[in-house]
Formats: C-alpha cells, structure tokens, sequence
C-alpha cells in the first residue's frame, strides 16, 4: 500500500483524479480516499491519499517544559527547553488518529504537501511524530495541480533526501523563531513595566518583525528630519528649445553666485565638442516574484498583499490553475517552462486581445528564450526554493472557459464566474508573461557635449525607434464592468525633446546660441515605506523573511499596536498617506533594543543566509548546529547586556515612562457574601474593596472572577445593597434618585447588560396612553411622550414598558402623526402620504415601520422589465424602477408582484438580476461579493444578506465580510 500526504483538503479529489486513469476512487473518510488499480502507478493497486493542514503544528508553552517559566520573570531567562516537541490542536487528533492507522499499515509514504519549506516541515514533522520517517521513500515536487502536470509529477516522484534540506530550515526557522519570541518578549515587557510603561500591553518582539519595525522607525525619522538641501548650476536653452545642463562641478551653494557666472558669460554661445548617437534598446522587465505582484496589486489597486498571496493567487493557481505556484521567489523559469508557454502564447494572446480591445500578435517577435529570463541550469531557481517565476499557466478556452482539470478537456467553468479581485490579478500575470515575448523598445540616444571656458555642458536626445514594443502591453490598467474584465492604457508623458528636437542639427565644432538660465536642483526626502515597497523593494533588500511569510508580517504588526498605516498626508512633516509609521510603543521597544545584537542586520541576514543554505541541503546538520548556537549566543548575551543597561540607566528612552506610569490598587480587602452571583449562578459574590488614585473603590464581583461580573457597590451617591445585585441584573431595580458628575440631581433606574455592563434608564412620563400595542417588545402598549432636548419641546410614541426603547416622533416631514396613522404606519400599509421637506418642498412617500424607526418608501417608476422570477414571492418579475431625491438619482429592483426593493448599487458594488436572487436564496448567511471604492478604485468584500421581516429599504443588509 501506498499512502501520499497532501497538505490541502481540496487536494485529496485532484490527486485521487489524476491517479485513478483506470482505476477507481473511493471515499474512505472526509480525509482519506483510495484510488484502486491506478493505470498511472500500476506498481501500487492500492494507493492512500491523506491530508494534513497548513500551520499545523506548534511549539508548546513555555510552561509545558517546566513550572518554573510560567511566570514572566527574568530570573527565569533565558528560556532554553533541553528537547523542542510540537503540539497538535484538539480539533486534529481523530484526523491524526486515521492517518496514524494508515501509516502502520502502508508499505510506502511519498511526501505531497506544497514544496516549499513550510509544506516540506509540515510532512517531515508529521511523520515524525507518527513514527512514518522510514517509510518515506518519495517525495512529488508540484508546480502545477492541473491533471497533467500532476501525473507528470506522480511519475517523477523524486528522492526524499534531496529536499529534505527545507524540511530542516522550516524546523530552524520555527525554534529559533520561538526562541527570540519567547525570550526578548518576556525580558522587553518586565523590564519596561518596571521602568514606568506600565499603561502598554506586552511588547512583542520577534527575530523578522522587530527588525522590520526598526526599519519602519529609521526612515520615518529620516523623512520626518528631512530639510532638503539646494544648490545651484547653469542650464543652456538654445534656440530650438533643446536644454543642456553644466556639469556639477560648477554647482553652487549660493544662488546670487550662480547668477553672477550667468551674466558674466552674457549669452555667449556654447561650443560643440563631440555628438555622439548610439541605437539603444529596452527589453521587457523580468517576470515577477510573488512580492512583485503583490505590491504592484497594492499600489495600482489598494489590494492587501496579503489577500493577493493568500487568497487571489492561491485560488488562480490551485483551484482554477491559470497561474503557476504563486509563493516563488524566483524571477527566473527553465527551458522546458519558455517552451509551453511558447506553445500556448497564441491562446493568452486571443484573450489579451479581447481584453484591452487590441491586436499584439505581431509584437510577440522574442520567441527565443533569452537569459534574463530562461535559468538553463536550474541552480538559479534551485536557490531560491525551486519554484519558477509567476507566469501563466493554462490558457482560457476561445469563448473564455477555465479548464479545471486538463488542458483541451471538460469539466470547464466560465471565466466570468471568477472574483473582479482574480479577474484584475490573473490579467497583470499574464501581461508580465506576454511582455517576456513582445518586442524590445528600441530608440536612437544622441549626448551632445558642448564647451564654455571651462565649463561642460550637456544634452540628451532619445528618439523612438519603434512604435509598438513590449510597453504598450504593460500600459495597460484592468478594471471590471458589469461582470466583465477590460482594460486601457493609461498616460504616458513624452519628454519635449523626444517631441520636436533634431538631433541631426547638431555637429562637431558648431556653435550654437541661446539664453543661460539657472536650474535649481534640490535633493529629496527618502521614499516612504509603504504595503507596496515594504514587499517588493525592503524586505528582500534585508533579507527579511520568505515570499511564503513575508505578507503576514504587517498585519500583525498592526495587530500588536507597533505600526499603524497613515491615513491623511502632512506636507510639514514628509508625511504621506498610506505610509506605515511606528507607534510609541514600538519606539519604547526600539529604544530599549538599541544595542542589541537581535537588531544587528549583518546577524539577521546571516541568521537567513544559514537557512537557505540548510533548505540546499548544503552540508544542513552542521549548519542548523550552527544556526541554533547563534539564536542561543545571541540571546544570552543580550539578555545580559540589556537587564544591566536597565540597571545603570545606560539604556535612555525619548517617551516619559511617568507619563504611562498605572497606580496599583492599596489596601485590598475581600469579604465574601451570602449572595450568588446573577451571571453565572455559581459562585459566591465578594465584596472587594481597594484605594486607588486618592480615592477608596467597592465592587461586587464574581469569586471566581472567570465570568467576570462585577457592578459598583456606589453609583451616583447611591449605596447599592448586596441583595439589589440580582435586582439590577433582572432589569427590577427601582428608580432612585442619583446625583450626575456637574452635582445635579436625576432620576433613573439600573439594570445590566451581558454584552455593554451596567446601564442606565430614565422613566418616562406620558401625556396620553393608546391600545396600541408595542411592535418592538410586543408586551406593553404606546403612550405618547412629552420631553425636553436641547431647550425644545419634542412629543413622540414610546412604549410603557421601560426596558423597551421604542420610539416614533409625532411629526414626520410636516405630518402630524395621530394614533391611527401610527396604527398604519406600524401595520407597514402602502399608503401614499404628502410629506414637506426642510426647504418647504412637498413630496409623496409611504411610511413604513422597521425597528422602533420609520422609514420612506418613494412610490417606483419602471425602467427596465428582467424575465426573472422574483425568488421573494416567485410570482412577480424583477424590475428596475428610478427615484430621485435631493439632487441624486437611485435605481432599485422591485418585484411587480409583492414589496421586494433591492437597491441596484450598494457600497461600490453594482448587482445584476442574477445576484439578487443569488442573495434572497442565500437566506440568513448571505453572500460575499467583491466591491470597489468609488474614491481610491481599490478592492474590499462585502456580505450582502436579505431581511424579509424589515422595511423594505432596509431589507437588504450589507456589512463588510470580516465583520
């Protein structure tokens, strides 16, 4: 028997596909199929697939290698477990179990997990921990999930011991990561505490974000002391407009000296020394890296990088296979690689052309590979994790199908169907694909060098030598209308001189005339640091992190308070919007690190340096002894010298730690009372009392303290007794007199709130009462209510019961509301009511009741008839009906039939007939839908639910997917 691990789920039917040929499938569990007598490996009748789960494992706690670490304490540090074990989630252990059985029973294991490093220490580590590691005896490199490219794969099933190499870096990577963790984060918190910053959470410190923070920090300080400098040089304007500057040489501090050499040389005319034109030529920019396509996606789009790595391009390769494997750090492909793409280039053409409504066939002219590109060895790719530069892998069908499975065969599904985020994505993949074939820019560059006294001047001419070349491809700006995917180039400026100069009037030893002028040149702050950059540009600059991990680090920065993302520009300060700036909390912790050796980027990189080399297999066992003996050193050697720079006060911070200092609570006492605690009907409460800022405290709380109760035993100047808790918390506490903050008297009573805590409500005083009944709490009938505001009279209808906030005001836009319009209005009757606006302007609208509120309905006019049944009544058809209202226009669907009204656009998004009853179907979980912001154009999700119990202008309710 066989058993194959992959890692994903969805992995486990496109494996078991790929092998069947003859065979069959079987599902034995949710997490294991069989395939029997497969045609694609005959030597195995019996083939098991399993599936792990990425990020799987994790190291234990501290604590579960000894009691003593616990406590945050640094006379525990540091913390160096003598064996490392890993932990699986509960959730995992009937998963493991069945894999477990499998593995005893299996002859073979071949390794399928994603190949990188962590898919490669993911398996090893598994089967280490179930005892499979003698087993394996394969392991299938994947750059491809189609049904080719995995029986390809399957039938090249390679040694194990060749990338067992990356399993050992992911296992470093994932010690010393913890390790650093660990250590730096417990030592950084205590020490600071004591020092003062008492108000701040725990200071979170690890071996890539801290560095990363540190270099966030840097060029804010930079930019934030930024003056720029200015200097001064002369620039020639002859008469056909073509400029040539002087050299800096002459370059001045002062502006009144360099226009004194101006007039000193009066106009006097320059001197041609030497014309030089060369033919010159640009090729297309290298193919991208993960890091690439997500910043370029970032800053064209908004999109976060790490929804393009983790979502986007994860879900355009492994579900839909029209990219290759996305997490790539390299820029390069093979031989073999050049040659399909080759082979498909045609196809990706057709469906570029349709997209930007051009023709580029006749630019793809490179069809030769060429070194930028093509790495003819491997070695290349191989150190940069074996996978392949982003490119394009199947082509889409001529009516625009995506293949699911194979190349040229069905099951297929309609590009169309795909996200506007995947649609924008998989367009930028496949122009950067196209680029690599289309023709060089090709122009002619003429120096022009000319003489005054001792002076140099200088001139540059480009004249374009072709007229289409790979640029126009990569001009190209993908937005989605209606569904569908187009794009159109965007504007590029031509310089003046490629507009209207001559080169071929300029000659050796000619003399030209013109007019001396004073350029000003002035240095630059350095660039922001930014989502887009930080990928792209930072952090492989400092070797920080993997393409795999890299796009995860920012988000958790944000999380732990250390960065945050800037949202409005400050000329003043070289502040720009969207530029990441470090909190004060990350400025405490920098300061406190500031001579560390964790924050030594000559150890960081070679800490990275180390691992790659471990994932080569480059002599990994005394390396990784290496690796973890410089995590170790470096951690024992900071701890010392930064709990003794505490100590003397070397260690200087630019916050005030008196400014975070938190008084603790004096004088603490506990009297435990006859009385249970109302929330949890457990425990006893206790009476807890304590000093605090200059003033003594009283709590009733929980014993226990885990279901975290607790209500004032003073509110207002009233004593509240042990035995009116359980009165408060059951909403029957009486109404008393308290006295407010400005020392004025108020009437109110208390009641608490699971969710918001203790809560005040004020009585009510009602002018007239209705047998109407309450449509809110439905137990109580509607008075109608006279008050006070902001020094007017308002009347509205409340509810008598006090634990109910209904309310509806008397007048609505000029309508005086009486008990039997109210009645109407409660009723949701479609009446036709005239209304006034605040400028005096009457309108017709119906009134309609949605949760204590009302709402207006303006009466439809119908633009457009759909042949869609309405999914609400399924007896109507949908239409499209217009209103107007204060200048703007809004169109809605109605239904001819029954109330249905769903707005047509909603929070950037713009909902076709289809999807409305997509979201009506959908009931109470709703759909998920890309949206598109009107001001920036970047890209975020939104879950549309339908509500058919509320108004009908509210009943379609959007709220972003992650809330």
């Amino acid at each position: 028997m066989l058993l194959i691990l992959a890692e994903k789920h969805d992995q486990l039917e496109q494996y078991a596909n790929a092998l069947k040929g003859n065979g069959e499938i079987i599902t034995e569990s949710k997490y294991i199929t069989d395939v029997n007598n497969s045609t694609i490996l005959p030597d195995y009748p019996n083939i098991k697939i399993g599936c792990l789960q990425g990020h799987l494992y994790k190291l234990k706690e501290p604590a579960e290698y000894d009691a003593r670490w616990e406590d945050w304490d640094t006379q525990t540090l540091p913390i160096f477990p003598k064996k490392m074990t890993f932990k699986l989630p509960k959730y995992f252990k009937g998963r493991q179990q069945q894999l477990k059985e499998v593995i005893d029973k299996c002859d073979d294991i071949w390794l399928a997990t994603d190949s990188d490093v962590e898919g490669e220490s993911l398996g090893y580590i598994f089967l280490k921990e179930n005892n499979g590691l003698d087993k394996l005896s394969g392991r299938v490199w994947l750059d491809g999930l189609t049904k080719d490219s995995l029986v390809k794969a399957f039938n090249d099933v390679k040694d194990p011991s060749i990338s067992k190499g990356k399993a050992e870096a992911g296992y470093c990577r994932m010690i010393g990561d913890w390790l650093i963790g660990m250590n730096y984060s417990r030592l950084a918190t205590v020490l600071l505490k004591q020092k003062g910053f008492q108000d701040m959470k725990a200071f979170p410190i690890g071996r890539v974000q801290t560095p990363t923070v540190k270099l966030i920090a840097d060029r804010r300080k930079e930019r934030a002391n930024f003056k720029p400098k200015l200097s001064y040089r002369l620039k020639f304007v002859d008469e056909n407009g073509l400029t040539f500057l002087s050299d800096k040489e002459h370059s001045f501090d002062n502006e009144d000296d360099a226009k004194a050499l101006m007039n000193e040389l009066n106009n006097e005319p320059l001197h041609i020394t030497n014309v030089e034109t060369k033919d010159e030529k640009t090729t297309a920019p290298k193919l991208s890296k993960l890091g690439d396509m997500q910043g370029m996606m970032n800053e064209y789009y908004g999109l976060s990088t790490s929804e393009v790595g983790d979502d986007v391009l994860e879900s355009l390769y492994n579900k839909y296979h029209l990219t290759s494997y996305p997490r790539t750090d390299s820029d390069l492909i093979t031989n073999d690689d050049f040659n399909e793409l080759l082979g498909h280039l045609n196809e990706y053409a057709r469906f570029y052309n349709q997209v930007t409504n051009t023709k580029i066939n006749s630019l793809l002219t490179n069809t030769k590979a060429r070194n930028k590109y093509i790495d003819k060895t491997g070695e290349k790719i191989s150190k940069a994790g074996a996978h392949h530069a982003l490119t394009t892998n199947l082509p889409l069908t001529d009516d625009n199908q995506i293949y699911l499975e194979k190349y040229g065969q069905k099951p297929i599904t309609p590009f169309s169907k795909l996200s506007d985020k995947m649609k924008i994505v998989y367009f930028h993949v496949l122009a950067s694909t196209l680029a690599m074939f289309a023709a060089d820019y090709h122009y002619q560059k003429t120096n022009i060098t000319a003489e005054k006294g001792d002076i140099t001047f200088t001139a540059s001419i480009n004249i374009p030598q072709s007229e289409h070349s790979f640029k126009d491809i990569l001009s190209m700006r993908a937005k989605v209308e209606n569904h569908k995917l187009v794009a159109a180039p965007i504007e590029q400026e031509q310089s003046k001189q490629e507009k209207s100069v001559d080169p071929s009037i300029y000659q050796d030893g000619q003399d030209i005339t013109g007019q001396y002028q004073v350029k000003t040149d002035k240095t630059k702050a350095p660039q922001p640091i930014t989502e887009s950059n930080m990928l792209r540009v930072i952090m492989p600059k400092y070797n920080l992190g993997t393409q795999s991990t890299r796009d995860k680090i920012i988000p958790e920065l944000i999380k732990t308070g250390m960065i945050e993302v800037n949202k409005k520009a400050d000329k003043k300060h070289n502040l720009n919007k969207h530029e990441f700036i470090p909190t004060e909390k990350a400025l405490i912790e920098l300061d406190f690190l500031k001579q560390a050796k964790l924050l030594d980027f000559s150890q960081i990189s070679s800490w990275e340096d180390n691992m790659n080399e471990i994932s080569l297999n480059n002599d990994s066992h005394r390396r990784g002894r290496e690796f973890m003996h410089s995590i170790h050193q470096v951690i024992d050697d900071d701890i010392e010298q930064l709990i003794q720079g505490m100590q003397d006060n070397t260690i200087q911070f630019d916050a005030d730690p008196t400014q975070h200092h938190v008084e603790k609570a004096q004088n603490k006492n506990e009297t435990e009372l006859d009385v249970i605690c109302p929330k949890c009907n457990n425990n006893k409460l206790i009476l807890f009392e304590f000093d605090k800022n200059g003033k003594h405290h009283k709590l009733y709380v929980d014993k226990d303290k885990k279901c975290k109760f607790y209500i004032p035993a003073n509110i207002g100047g009233v004593d509240i007794k042990a035995d009116e808790v359980q009165q408060i918390y059951d909403h029957d506490y009486p109404v008393h007199e308290f006295i407010g903050n400005n020392g004025n008297p108020f009437d109110a009573s208390l009641y608490f709130d699971n969710k918001k805590g203790l809560l005040m409500e004020f009585p009510r005083t009602f002018e007239e009462s209705y047998d109407i009944d309450c449509p809110k709490c439905k137990k109580d009938k509607i008075g109608l209510q006279v008050f006070n505001s902001k020094g007017k009279e308002h009347e509205c209808y409340s509810c008598h019961n006090l634990k109910c906030n209904f309310r509806i005001y008397k007048n609505i836009a000029g309508l005086d509301i009486t008990p039997d319009v109210l009645q109407e209005i409660i009723d949701n009757k479609p009446i036709t009511r005239s209304l006034t606006n605040k400028d005096g302007n009457q309108f017709k609208a119906m009134l309609f009741y949605d949760k204590g509120k009302v709402q207006m309905y303006f009466p439809k006019n119908v633009v457009k008839n759909y042949d869609v049944t309405c999914p609400k009544c399924n007896k109507g058809k949908l239409q499209l009906t217009k209103s107007e209202a204060k200048g703007y226009t809004f169109y809605k669907y109605t239904c001819e039939n029954c109330d249905l009204l769903f707005d047509q656009t909603k929070f950037g998004k713009t909902f076709t007939p289809e999807e409305v009853v997509e979201v009506i179907t959908s009931g109470k979980t709703g759909k998920v839908f890309d949206a598109v912001s009107q001001k920036t154009g970047g890209f975020y999700q939104i879950k549309v639910k339908y509500q058919p119990t509320a108004m009908p202008r509210n009943r379609v309710k959007v709220n972003f997917a992650n809330e």
